[in-house]
């Protein structure tokens, strides 16, 4: 997962080769894709929950 510092502004987002988000974020809008990537390289995610999902 790539992490980079979110403007102040905005929503934070992760598309195939892009993220814009941080360690603290709560919530982070993300593709079918990106989530299905994420789940391959950790089924637990236990880098964060899923709330909602």
């Amino acid at each position: 997962m790539n992490r980079h510092e979110p403007p102040v502004q905005g929503q934070p987002y992760a598309v195939r080769f892009e993220g814009c988000y941080r360690d603290d974020t709560r919530i982070i809008y993300l593709t079918d894709g990106v989530f299905q990537c994420w789940l391959q390289g950790d089924p637990q995610l236990r880098g964060g929950g899923l709330g909602g999902v």
